[in-house]
């Protein structure tokens, strides 16, 4: 009986595995595939554009035969707008976490961590709206000069786009860190700054920089917040004349692909040589991964010296202002006696003793941490409150007036772009949610060679910085042109089109937060499982699943904030408008559609429909994320008692039908 039992555990084991292990390396194969089918696209563009693909001037609107189809220009206010974003959020993201985890009372962690949470589920349409009539506006008064639409309002824009994903993945990342690696470092005589700086922050750093390469994804990806801002292709004249880059509005290169991909004079060569530059934004990205790959590879930089070289370089780099701002402040403050030079550092004893000594340094060191984290976070706070005030008053302006559609059903109408976009989140998070969790699952409990798993999670890392755009030409190609999953034919549209198209725009981000979660769980919970005999799939499901069930929640808040923010892989499969029924295979418009859909309608109620889709979308979030931050995990901690309860309505149904 026993040996039957041990064998059923094993074969329960081995086919687990097996499965996990078949969705894991689909991962692998959608990207492939993604890349072929644009890539086949592509090959006319080649063709017809050649080598002026890399010349140093732009101009679309030629013919091949003439055209300088520079993919330099547009690459570089790519690169531009994506590390100016980071270089912002970075920094402000780890130092808020810092905050909420290390100095707030836990009674106020829970409502902060749902604000940041908002903010990170706000689509990116009404980022660009509110850019384009706020914060631009702002920056043109702090400055004395026209920023709504230039390159610097796009970086601060998508700085705090992706700022709540380095919030909320730092956060979990901290919180994982055992306690006794946070506490130890006080009996040996450290300070609280000293074990968190030192300790706990060191200990985190892999998350960290997972943190930062989803960041750095959504930032590269993002087109429509960007088309909003950056209204211009005249990339030539701007380069020739020096002008300020900032004060412009160049277009990125995702931006440049989904404005011409269907513009007025797209022809199929244009297209091509758009999907041609979708293959080259991919090199470039994978370029990007690749590199962070090879800086975190112990392996790799104790055989590669240049590797470790590079990476001293950029940690000069990015800390060279702040460590000589705290020089300066030394010397001008806290001059000491004693006098050290590489030549002579007789006196260096001397020199150790006074520093270590200055309790007013340590004391100003101390404070000077608390209060830039608290600054940080307080500039999370005010512009979420910003850019909820912002959205909320416009938004219930407009849906206080007789034109509001929200109450409507209608096929032009925002209560049936709610309907869809509900329709559209639940079901891609069913289908991507079990997809994700098994392939997690195999990477961080079932995996042994540390070389597949690394060549998982770069593939999962490109498919995560992989632009909108070329997921919504992919589910556009493939989905509708080739599967035909739409009833109108080819060159339609449909709902399920663009369900299954947001699946693979999530899945990046799903695998990666689960897989950083599970891997947080401490190692001698599982080993003290199996010493009492508990199977493989058993510790999975019933121990380390529930251990990490914050990351988990995080993961699905991550996806659905995804979900809401993307326009690009919408609006070109499942459409700008909706039928005028419901049906999967028909067009469906979301919340994001509908409103990016006004800025092509000529009727004066469009910036009225604009705003109260907004403000609709905002309200959708939140019922989003008090369910996955508030009701799951309620529900979760009372399953007794709810289970009891179910089972006492049970009993009582039972006896009064007898």
């Amino acid at each position: 009986m026993q040996n039957h039992r041990t064998k059923n555990r094993i074969i329960k084991d081995k086919s687990f595995s097996i499965f996990s292990q078949i969705l894991t390396l689909l991962v692998i194969l959608i990207f492939i595939v993604l890349v072929l089918f644009i890539f086949i696209r592509s090959i006319d563009g080649w063709k017809e554009y050649g080598s002026t693909i890399f010349s140093d001037s732009f101009n679309l609107s030629a013919t091949p035969s003439t055209s300088q189809a520079s993919i330099w220009l547009p690459l570089s206010i790519t690169i531009l707008v994506t590390f100016g974003s980071l270089l912002i959020a970075t920094p402000l993201g780890i130092k808020s976490a810092i905050f909420l985890k290390f100095r707030l009372n836990k009674r106020y962690v829970k409502p902060l961590l749902i604000i940041v949470n908002l903010l990170s589920a706000i689509p990116s349409v009404v980022f660009g709206l509110f850019a384009t009539s706020s914060l631009g506006e702002f920056l043109t008064l702090l400055l004395n000069t026209s920023l709504t639409f230039s390159v610097l309002n796009a970086i601060i824009m998508l700085s705090f786009m992706v700022l709540p994903t380095i919030v909320l993945l730092v956060y979990n990342a901290l919180d994982a860190v055992p306690k006794e690696l946070y506490l130890n470092p006080f009996a040996l005589g450290s300070t609280k700054n000293q074990s968190i700086y030192k300790i706990v922050l060191k200990e985190s750093r892999k998350a960290i920089i997972v943190a930062v390469i989803i960041a750095m994804g959504r930032s590269i990806g993002e087109t429509m917040a960007l088309n909003f801002i950056l209204v211009s292709q005249n990339f030539n004249a701007v380069f020739s004349s020096g002008q300020n880059i900032f004060v412009t509005s160049l277009k990125t290169l995702g931006a440049v692909i989904s404005f011409n991909y269907f513009g007025e004079n797209a022809t199929m060569a244009t297209r091509s040589l758009l999907n041609a530059f979708g293959i080259l934004l991919l090199v470039f990205v994978i370029i990007l991964n690749l590199f962070v790959f090879f800086i975190q590879n112990k392996n790799m930089k104790s055989k590669y010296q240049f590797l470790r070289k590079i990476e001293t370089k950029v940690i000069k780099i990015l800390s060279y202002i702040p460590e000589h701002l705290i020089m300066f402040f030394e010397y001008v403050f806290f001059k000491n006696s004693e006098k050290l030079t590489l030549k002579n550092d007789t006196n260096s004893s001397k020199f150790i003793h006074q520093r270590f000594n200055r309790k007013k340094l340590f004391l100003i060191n101390k404070w000077t941490k608390i209060t830039t984290e608290f600054i940080a976070f307080s500039f999370v706070i005010l512009f979420i409150g910003w850019i909820l005030i912002f959205i909320l008053v416009r938004g219930g302006q407009a849906i206080s007036l007789p034109t509001q559609t929200i109450t409507s059903f209608d096929l032009d109408s925002t209560g049936r772009a709610i309907v869809n976009t509900i329709v559209i989140v639940v079901i891609g998070i069913l289908i991507a949610f079990p997809f994700t969790l098994f392939a997690a699952i195999y990477l961080v409990e079932y995996t042994k060679s540390p070389r597949f798993r690394n060549i998982v999670m770069f593939f999962v890392d490109a498919l995560g910085s992989t632009p909108s755009i070329l997921f919504a030409i992919f589910g556009v190609t493939f989905f509708l042109q080739t599967l035909g999953l739409a009833a109108g034919g080819p060159n339609s549209n449909s709902l399920l089109a663009g369900i299954l198209t947001i699946v693979i725009v999530i899945i990046p981000t799903f695998i990666r937060t689960i897989e950083q979660s599970l891997s947080s769980v401490p190692d001698d919970v599982r080993i003290n499982a199996y010493a009492l005999g508990v199977s493989k799939v058993s510790t999975i499901f019933k121990i380390v699943l529930p251990l990490a069930l914050q990351g988990i929640i995080t993961a699905i808040i991550l996806a659905i904030s995804r979900i809401m923010s993307e326009t690009a892989p919408l609006f070109l499969t499942a459409g700008l408008t909706s039928s005028n029924r419901f049906n999967f295979l028909l067009p469906g418009q979301s919340l994001t559609t509908r409103i990016f859909a006004q800025l092509f309608n000529p009727a004066s109620n469009a910036q009225d429909i604009m705003y109260e889709a907004s403000f609709m979308a905002i309200l959708l979030i939140l019922v989003f994320v008090l369910i996955s931050q508030l009701i799951i995990p309620l529900s979760f901690q009372h399953k007794d008692k709810i289970k009891k309860l179910f089972q006492k309505r049970k009993v009582s149904h039972a006896q009064a039908t007898i």
